[in-house]
């Protein structure tokens, strides 16, 4: 299996981990609690659960959209920056999605804000942080801010 391809399995399932099991505990236990619900648990399982699929199914897309364009890419690193412009559209399609999903399916207004922070968070992690580590090696450098989280793990193929 292609060493990318389990980077970005692996920032995944942490990101994964984060949408569905953290941040509801969050919300469980915390300042984080909604104030304007009656019962916070039938609030996670019912709002905040459906906004989660919805913006971890759009991190997903665009991430295999991206993982997709960057496999099928032949040129070498000189033509990389054509794919820039597509790197950016799938960003911009999770956060967007992210945002509307909020903004119409939060279900509470006191927690608009703190939706909107964790899931940019999960679309930072679930997309970007995936694309980072895990672009292959002519698009490695795609992804802002991937020359120096592959430095710092030294992930350079």
């Amino acid at each position: 299996m292609d060493v990318g391809l389990i980077r970005a399995i692996v920032v995944t399932i942490i990101g994964g981990s984060l949408i569905f099991f953290g941040q509801p505990w969050l919300y469980q236990n915390t300042f984080f609690s909604p104030r304007d619900v009656a019962d916070v648990d039938v609030w996670v399982r019912d709002s905040y659960r459906l906004n989660a699929n919805i913006v971890f199914g759009v991190s997903m897309f665009s991430q295999v959209g991206w993982h997709f364009l960057a496999r099928r890419f032949r040129g070498d690193e000189r033509e990389a920056p054509k794919l820039k412009t597509p790197w950016w559209l799938f960003l911009l399609f999770a956060v967007i999605t992210s945002f509307v999903t909020v903004s119409f399916l939060g279900g509470s207004g006191s927690a608009l804000p703190s939706l909107a922070f964790f899931f940019f968070i999960d679309v930072l992690i679930i997309y970007w942080l995936a694309t980072a580590v895990s672009s292959p090696k002519a698009l490695k450098f795609i992804p802002p801010g991937a020359l120096f989280i592959r430095s710092k793990l030294n992930y350079w193929d």
